[in-house]
């Protein structure tokens, strides 16, 4: 009797120590695979290759647009596809249902309160909009990009090559567990915030 516990005893010992070395293994493994480098998306050049296919989405998003002297807030929706992208007003309640509309080269400026539309041709401006997330992805082609990788999120800066006062860096900080996006910020040469975008709620298609 003493000899087959004794034998079991070590048998219950080999098995704790396994199972014990098996959970520190996971632990260690899944710190390595969210902190370091690595993100599933395996690289910081996976980070980017990721947000630069961000192309298509529907999002609700809190925009602060600062100025010297005071700061404007809005409450927006936006979606974008590969035949358009639209942008709905819900808030400030003086432009609610203010809609603008892009669908190749034509941008359409709508609000059926005001039996107001108004439609450009080669709005250039409009193209390069930077309250659009796939604005900021294209962007990621030409531009210097740094990414920041904390304990919660990952930021991806840019610094614009352009020389304008008033938009001279953007960042973009993700969620480090959905990858989906946060917080978009536009500084201007120093480093002060001039349009910050919150993402309350996205969908990635």
């Amino acid at each position: 009797m003493n000899l087959v516990f004794l034998k079991s005893k070590k048998i219950f010992i080999c098995i704790s120590i396994v199972l014990i070395f098996s959970v520190f293994f996971a632990i260690f493994y899944y710190k390595n695979k969210i902190n370091g480098n690595n993100i599933n998306i395996e690289s910081k050049e996976d980070i980017i290759a990721y947000v630069k296919n961000i192309n298509q989405y529907k999002a609700n998003i809190q925009v602060t647009v600062y100025s010297n002297k005071n700061e404007n807030n809005y409450e927006i929706y936006q979606e974008v596809t590969k035949e358009k992208s639209i942008q709905i007003v819900n808030k400030p309640k003086n432009i609610e249902k203010l809609t603008i509309e892009q669908a190749g080269n034509t941008v359409t400026i709508k609000n059926t309160k005001l039996n107001l539309e108004k439609i450009y041709k080669n709005y250039i401006e409009y193209f390069s909009n930077l309250l659009f997330l796939d604005s900021f992805s294209k962007e990621l082609e030409v531009e210097k990009t740094d990414i920041d990788i904390k304990e919660s999120s990952i930021i991806l800066k840019l610094e614009h090559k352009q020389d304008s006062t008033y938009r001279k860096y953007s960042e973009l900080e993700l969620d480090k567990k959905t990858m989906k996006p946060i917080k978009l910020e536009v500084k201007d040469k120093n480093q002060k915030t001039i349009i910050c975008i919150l993402y309350t709620d996205i969908e990635i298609n």
